[in-house]
């Protein structure tokens, strides 16, 4: 972890690793210092950490997506807790808005695509906030912001988080949806098992399913301007010298306009979170049976056996025998 100048160790320390108020979640830093490169004007703090192995996470079995929506879970209920005061907010101004008008002024979108390029992104960031708007007030929590597979390792101890540079305060989602992939109907069923094992630890709104296309849009055209920011950095074309190319911009552009429409297809939404629904009840279900599974097995029965209706819209449990059994052990059911 490196912090830039003006801010303190232990504002960098707090900021980047919040996930430390839970030891369990990743080790204590083991060195705070200051460094100065020798042609460096300003000096840099740093936190040097334990040396954990282990691999990119596949999550093909469902098992292992449960593991790691309880280690996500557990790392948003910390997060929650109070607000990040040094670290950017995930919308759509700094994420969209700011990432499309740096590339156009700097001359990055090559001219044939300059007019497409601008009136596509205008389309999609109008789109965005309006379901940003169907989604209504989402709270915000800090976040590791950039969770994707190749930013986690997984041990025979379970997983842990790396490359918490983009830590962020945004919604929950954010940390999921980058986890799943595949066709639709896998991506449901992932997304799925993910919340029921992250809602053992922390609450989620499912209305945030509906923000999973815009994420998606809001970071690829974030990512365009992130690489482009750093052009001038000597490591930079070794390691991107297919970036600012003809045939970039024109998949770039491709891409999005692919994104155009699938932000205007409620489907993966609604299936998502009527799984979503299935999820938070096997949860809390299991939370009552973890105690007296062989006297109530029933309410785990009802629930494999299909029988419960659930409306996304109240996030109603409507099925009689496992409402009536639940509420009956303490188990509260929101009407």
């Amino acid at each position: 972890c490196v912090a830039p100048p003006g801010v303190s160790n232990v504002q960098a320390y707090a900021e980047a690793h919040f996930d430390q108020i839970d030891s369990t979640l990743s080790s204590e830093a083991i060195r705070l210092g200051r460094f100065r490169s020798r042609n460096a004007r300003r000096s840099y703090r740093y936190a040097l950490y334990p040396r954990q192995g282990g691999r990119w996470p596949e999550l093909i079995l469902r098992d292992d997506r449960l593991w790691m929506g309880r280690m996500i879970g557990r790392l948003h209920a910390v997060g929650a807790t109070r607000p990040f005061r040094h670290r950017p907010v995930l919308d759509i101004d700094s994420f969209g808005y700011q990432s499309c008008r740096f590339l156009l002024e700097q001359g990055f979108i090559p001219p044939h695509l300059e007019a497409a390029y601008h009136s596509l992104t205008d389309d999609l960031l109008r789109q965005i906030g309006a379901r940003y708007a169907d989604a209504g007030p989402v709270r915000r929590i800090r976040l590791h912001g950039d969770c994707h597979p190749g930013n986690i390792l997984w041990t025979e101890q379970g997983p842990h988080f790396v490359d918490l540079d983009d830590c962020r305060t945004g919604p929950a989602i954010q940390d999921l949806w980058m986890l799943v992939s595949g066709e639709r109907e896998e991506m449901q069923r992932q997304l799925g098992d993910l919340l029921e094992g992250y809602l053992r630890f922390h609450d989620f709104n499912y209305l945030e399913l509906q923000l999973i296309e815009p994420l998606r849009t809001l970071r690829m055209l974030h990512y365009a301007a992130w690489l482009a920011r750093r052009r001038e950095d000597p490591a930079f074309i070794p390691a991107f010298p297919w970036f600012n190319t003809t045939r970039y911009w024109d998949d770039h552009v491709l891409a999005l306009r692919e994104q155009a429409a699938l932000l205007d297809e409620p489907e993966f939404c609604n299936n998502a979170a009527r799984i979503a629904n299935r999820a938070a009840l096997r949860a809390r279900i299991e939370a009552v049976t973890q105690l007296e599974r062989v006297e109530h097995g029933v309410l785990e029965q009802a629930v494999a056996l299909g029988g419960e209706e659930l409306a996304l819209e109240g996030r109603v449990v409507r099925h009689r025998r496992v409402v009536a059994h639940a509420r009956q052990r303490g188990l509260r059911i929101a009407d």
